[in-house]
């Protein structure tokens, strides 16, 4: 089980950012809202200082900065565009059809519900769009909360949690706007640009991989608790994918130590399914679509792998892999695919 922001403790916090109070900057990354630069044009001394905060308490977790296994695949404007509308208005969708007793469903975010998802999903996306952002002290004992990152990223949650669902709803369907009209100003030239993430600058097409990966994550657990399917294989779903498993080669390679020459099949069945193969040589892992002599092979669908790779609640999720190969090591494996913060 891994709780927003749960990797690991740190030993020293903000003034401002504990594992019980927080407060958010009081503007946003950003006043401009493009595309061109999601994190914005300008940075807050406060912003930096919790930022600092926060990238000291995932030091060990490289999601999204240039100690990513690889780069996103060389994929143009119009694909990060697609994707990222895809997984958005997916939410959106979502969003706009769930009655009062669906909001409040627990998801596989350990202390989060249906509303809190949605809720995050707005917090980000208004802060990475420049808006104002609220001057908010999360409350003591949230237990899911364990360090500044989950901290920082409760605040917006916990600022809109006594908002009714039409008001976050309306929220979502303006950032939603928002955000498609600045993305329709990117261009291919601007994706090696340097842009100010969450963690420090890092090229804009790492930025959006990880943004697009975020929104559909939390879209497949928006999915799973009001028990409607979906998202898998459309542009979302297959970026997803493969963001997934070039993380997956890069962890794997440190957590557990493959030996050199060591083949993992990933069969990925049923929508956005695909087969992959990850070769380990020592020092990396590298993602290929051919491949052979695997020493394992895991069969699970795409829905399992997100909940995986993202440590959701959900004790059921190891025993819908099918292992063949090396049973060792794949349970070793298992064990360590959660990847985000």
């Amino acid at each position: 089980m891994n709780p927003p922001g749960s990797c690991q403790e740190v030993d020293e916090v903000s003034p401002r950012c504990t594992s019980r109070t927080c407060r958010r900057p009081v503007s946003g990354a950003s006043t401009t809202g493009t595309a061109v630069n999601p994190a914005g044009d300008r940075k807050p001394a406060e912003f930096v200082a919790v930022n600092a905060v926060i990238a000291a308490s995932i030091v060990n977790n490289r999601l999204g900065s240039r100690a990513m296994s690889s780069r996103p695949p060389s994929s143009g404007a119009g694909t990060f565009r697609a994707a990222y509308g895809d997984t958005l208005t997916n939410v959106g969708t979502l969003a706009a059809g769930l009655d009062s007793t669906a909001w409040e469903l627990p998801t596989g975010c350990p202390g989060w519900s249906v509303h809190d998802v949605i809720a995050h999903v707005c917090a980000l996306e208004s802060f990475l769009l420049g808006r104002p952002q609220p001057e908010h002290e999360i409350p003591e004992g949230l237990a899911h909360v364990r360090n500044p990152f989950g901290a920082f990223m409760e605040i917006g949650v916990d600022h809109r949690r006594p908002w009714p669902p039409d008001q976050v709803r309306a929220e979502l369907d303006e950032l939603i706007r928002l955000r498609l009209m600045a993305l329709e100003r990117l261009r291919d030239d601007q994706l090696d640009d340097e842009v100010d993430g969450f963690f420090g600058k890092l090229p804009q097409r790492n930025f959006l991989a990880v943004r697009i990966f975020d929104i559909w994550s939390h879209e497949q657990d928006i999915r799973r608790a009001t028990g409607e399917p979906g998202g898998l294989d459309g542009p979302a779903g297959i970026h997803a994918r493969e963001f997934m498993l070039r993380q997956l080669a890069r962890s794997l390679q440190k957590a557990v130590e493959p030996p050199a020459g060591m083949v993992v099949r990933f069969d990925l069945v049923g929508q956005g399914g695909a087969t992959r193969y990850v070769s380990f040589d020592g020092a990396r892992g590298r993602v290929s679509d051919n491949g052979n002599g695997a020493g394992v092979a895991l069969r699970m669908d795409l829905s399992t792998l997100a909940v995986l790779c993202c440590g959701r609640d959900d004790p059921g999720a190891p025993g819908r892999v099918t292992v063949d190969g090396d049973r060792g090591l794949a349970q070793r494996m298992l064990a360590s695919f959660a990847f985000t913060p």
